[in-house]
């Protein structure tokens, strides 16, 4: 592909990519209202986190928060409210990225990109939901820009300085979404530590601006850490569960086929059938090799974590920025089997979105076995909303002993609030940000003696009887959730915490 289109040639491929992009958008946003598409308690655990703005949380950095925020404070607390920031990150990572590819092909190529990214399973799953993946992507993808930027600014004998502040400014908050944030600036490290002619620029100001700047950013979240006892770093360490007892290949091949589902099966054939293409590309251009190098050091490093224990398909996301580029790559020679592989995505995707409506059309029985949107279905506000409640003071603060109850429940009953308190009689370890905060053990005298509605998933135990003056049942609300058919919620009216 020639690197600078006649102007015609590039206004219709202008008009052709922001044409599906933003028609993507646009239905991804209406998506969000949808009765199908609910808060998972994760969210709304994010949710509660953004009403205590902070450097850091249980377990998390605190960008996912801020950005639930933000989002949240102008769009209202609700549930399209909550998700429309981190779905717009996810538009931003693909225009980020499309700029990548325009500036190591050309213009056509970067259109091309930015459709590859929005159209995977990834993007378009995710876009749905309040996750840290979000803005993790997004600066993952703008470090890398301010990287190659920088790279091309020294080959042209321009002044580089500014990408390097860009570059870094992007990787420190990147940190501030997601700890493996660190694996992109040591990528950077390594390519330019392999080549003479690169190594000279630590010579210079730019990198040294541009690690310090993003180190300063992410003192913030050390700092915060160091304060609260390295929770957030200590949960990272615990998720990971290296054992060290016998390997697990059977999760190895999980893990990779995991990252097959969420880029795409057609766009990993054609990265496999036709690999010398993208391998001859990042051999030609540095700029490629370095935007490459992040995703592989990645994926090597999971993947011995799946080995040895287990791995989300998530936890390696920066690979499908990864295999994009190799799949535009591949366009300039193969462009018709790149755009099957985009439209077999956008096909999947839509069937997917609306994969309920088409359930009630066909009155097909319904479950969880075949409908996965039950996940996230809205279960606490109808519960909220029931006749059988009447009895029970609906200003009450929430209380349970589970998270999700306590997320889901909280925000139904009280969206613009933290929630109540959160009962746990383990002392010797903290579960969650709201065992963190909330426990009633922590709270001070006037709210342990208050009155709350105890949301349970089993009947009151008899260490929770031993806790509480007063306990009064409410109601029993059964198969209150249909991820868990046959589940019940019990409900209780508390007061008076004793201790544990």
């Amino acid at each position: 592909m020639p690197h600078n289109l006649p102007k015609t040639a590039r206004n219709t491929w202008l008009l052709l990519g922001a044409a599906t992009l933003l028609g993507l958008l646009s239905y991804r946003l209406w998506l969000l209202g949808q009765p199908w598409v609910g808060l998972y308690h994760d969210e709304s655990y994010y949710y509660h986190w953004s009403l205590i703005p902070d450097f850091g949380y249980y377990s998390k950095p605190p960008m996912v928060a801020w950005i639930i925020g933000l989002s949240s404070s102008l769009w209202g607390a609700t549930s399209a409210g909550i998700k429309l920031g981190p779905a717009l990150c996810w538009f931003g990572t693909a225009i980020a990225l499309g700029r990548i590819a325009a500036k190591i092909w050309n213009f056509r190529l970067g259109v091309l990109t930015a459709v590859i990214f929005y159209s995977t399973p990834l993007a378009g799953f995710y876009s749905l939901f309040a996750t840290t993946d979000a803005p993790f992507l997004l600066f993952w993808a703008l470090a890398l820009l301010g990287f190659i930027n920088a790279q091309q600014a020294i080959t042209a004998q321009r002044d580089p300085l500014l990408w390097w502040l860009a570059a870094g400014l992007a990787t420190g908050l990147g940190l501030l979404s997601k700890y493996t944030m660190f694996v992109l600036p040591f990528s950077f490290l390594v390519f330019l530590v392999t080549s003479p002619a690169r190594r000279a620029q630590f010579q210079t100001l730019g990198p040294w601006l541009a690690g310090s700047v993003a180190l300063a950013l992410f003192s913030l979240n050390a700092l915060w850490n160091i304060d609260n006892e390295f929770v957030a770093w200590q949960h990272t360490s615990d998720i990971a569960k290296l054992d060290g007892q016998a390997l697990h290949p059977g999760a190895l091949f999980e893990f990779w086929g995991a990252q097959l589902g969420i880029f795409g099966l057609v766009g990993g054939l054609l990265i496999a059938r036709w690999w010398r293409i993208w391998w001859a590309e990042a051999r030609a251009k540095p700029e490629l090799l370095a935007c490459l190098l992040g995703g592989a050091m990645l994926l090597i490093g999971i993947s011995i974590q799946a080995l040895m224990s287990r791995a989300f398909a998530n936890w390696a996301a920066p690979v499908t920025l990864t295999l994009t580029l190799m799949l535009a790559a591949i366009a300039a020679q193969h462009l018709r089997w790149v755009l099957v592989a985009v439209a077999s995505n956008v096909i999947l995707l839509t069937v997917f979105y609306q994969w309920p409506v088409i359930l009630a059309i066909t009155d097909s029985h319904q479950d969880k076995r075949i409908n996965p949107w039950f996940r996230v279905q809205d279960w606490a506000t109808p519960i909220a909303q029931s006749a059988r409640l009447t009895p029970v003071d609906k200003s009450l603060p929430v209380a349970s002993d589970s998270r999700a109850v306590l997320a889901n429940m909280s925000f139904a009953l009280h969206p613009k609030q933290f929630p109540g308190a959160y009962w746990d009689a383990d002392s010797s370890h903290i579960r969650d940000y709201y065992d963190q905060t909330i426990n009633f053990d922590l709270l001070p005298a006037a709210q342990q003696q208050r009155r709350y509605l105890f949301a349970l998933e089993a009947p009151i135990s008899e260490a929770q009887r031993a806790s509480f003056h007063y306990i009064e049942p409410v109601a029993v609300i059964d198969n209150y959730f249909q991820w868990h058919p046959g589940k019940s919620l019990y409900l209780y009216r508390v007061g008076g915490f004793s201790g544990y």
